[in-house]
């Protein structure tokens, strides 16, 4: 930093340091300056509490009583003599703080400063052709051709009054300020880090308690769950075991029912017994046919429609499903006569009577429909259906491609058994 010698200009030039410098490296290469060393010593000095230098080395605290204008350290009453007992020292100028501080408008700070070219010799001349001070073998040998080279005394007379000390000053209070209050921005946003960097590990910590506890949580619905299965598919075993049917094995005849049909690609007949009568169902021939325990032929009865399977309703009743015309047709053995027809909204494949109610098995669901309206109660999905049992309530069984289905409702869960595949659907 330069103190230029016009008082109008101002300015102080000060060149960046280059990149790879470190701060520090950079400071002590920066051209020496009197005024500015002569305020930075002066505001050291006045400092109301300051300790010894030399017993700070000492790892000692000590409050320091002189001041070394030349070394430009604090000592206490027995350091200040070691200065003055060394030979390279003892033409130091050690002021008492206490006067300083006292009297600081009084203190007239004076210090010898020594040529860099000539270290003996003190600069005590100022060239103003060049604005530096030099020593008097510098001014005859450098400046022996420069029109005002003169004491330093007269030069630096009235500086404390030119408008760039004032300047200089007022700019050194306001870089003051600034770096008080980086300081203390600094401090407060230690402050406010620290504080954001506990409540950052708490609320790491909160969600990670939350995570386990959600993990914790669904390990126990999924335990609940796989314990619900297990128990309902023992239950579904138990049921399967329960719901085989024993056939007896004393046979003692045979009986053949021939049932004469046009030629076709295609032969769909089903039929019940009903006491000791067998009723067949003949689509091909729109027809029911009722047969005798021998297998003889006792009557028929014509339809309208094609007929797809039968079931037992009651005593003297029966119901065949007409697909194609989506018909529940209730017809009476005894009378020969269909009294009831009950337009439904699915095509029947098969059909089983339980619990006063239909229960239609279609291509791609299992409906119960009721018996006297023919409106739907319920429909259950399902695929390629063609044949349905209703075991009993929620529990279906049908045919599905080449499996037989155990449907069974509200369970979560599906098995396979042997040859049987135990279906659960939600509700």
């Amino acid at each position: 930093m330069y103190i230029l010698e016009e008082d109008d200009s101002g300015q102080f030039f000060v060149k960046n340091p280059p990149k790879e410098t470190s701060p520090k490296s950079w400071c002590q290469k920066l051209p020496y300056n009197q005024l500015i060393q002569s305020l930075m010593d002066k505001k050291d000095i006045l400092t109301s509490l300051k300790n010894c230098s030399s017993c700070e080395i000492q790892q000692k605290t000590q409050v320091a009583q002189d001041w070394c204008l030349d070394c430009e350290e604090a000592y206490c009453s027995q350091c200040s003599t070691f200065p003055r007992s060394l030979k390279v020292s003892s033409k130091h100028n050690i002021v008492s703080m206490y006067d300083i501080q006292r009297n600081p408008k009084d203190f007239k700070y004076r210090k010898t400063i020594y040529c860099d070219l000539h270290t003996k010799k003190p600069e005590d001349i100022f060239c103003m052709d060049h604005l530096k001070p030099c020593c008097t073998v510098c001014a005859a040998v450098y400046h022996r051709k420069c029109d005002s080279v003169i004491p330093i005394e007269t030069a630096a007379q009235g500086i404390q009054g030119k408008l760039t000390t004032n300047y200089l000053l007022k700019e050194l209070s306001e870089e003051s300020k600034a770096v008080d209050n980086a300081i203390l921005h600094r401090k407060k946003f230690s402050s406010v880090f620290e504080s954001q960097v506990e409540t950052i590990l708490k609320e790491i910590k909160n969600i990670r308690s939350d995570i386990e506890k959600h993990l914790d949580y669904i390990q126990t619905n999924i335990q609940s769950e796989l314990n619900a299965v297990k128990k309902e598919y023992s239950q579904t075993g138990l049921f399967l075991a329960a719901s085989k049917f024993p056939f007896r094995g004393n046979q003692t005849r045979l009986i053949s029912i021939v049932l004469d049909t046009e030629k076709t690609h295609h032969r769909c007949i089903s039929g019940v017994l009903m006491g000791n009568q067998i009723i067949l169902c003949d689509r091909i021939n729109k027809r029911i046919v009722i047969f005798d325990s021998d297998g003889m032929k006792i009557n028929e009865i014509l339809l309208n429609g094609l007929p797809c399977d039968i079931t037992v309703v009651n005593a003297e009743n029966i119901a065949v499903t007409i697909y194609e015309e989506k018909v529940i047709m209730v017809v009476n053995i005894q009378s020969l006569e269909v009294h009831t027809e009950l337009k439904i909204d699915c095509y029947g494949n098969s059909i089983i009577f339980q619990d006063d109610a239909f229960v239609v098995a279609q291509d791609c669901f299992i409906s119960r429909i009721d018996s006297m309206s023919g409106s739907t109660i319920k429909h259950i999905s399902t695929y390629d259906t063609w044949f349905c049992y209703y075991a009993r309530t929620d529990v279906y069984i049908y045919g599905t491609g080449n499996y037989v289905v155990c449907l069974k409702k509200k369970v979560k869960t599906s098995s396979n058994i042997v040859a049987m595949i135990c279906q659960d659907q939600p509700e």
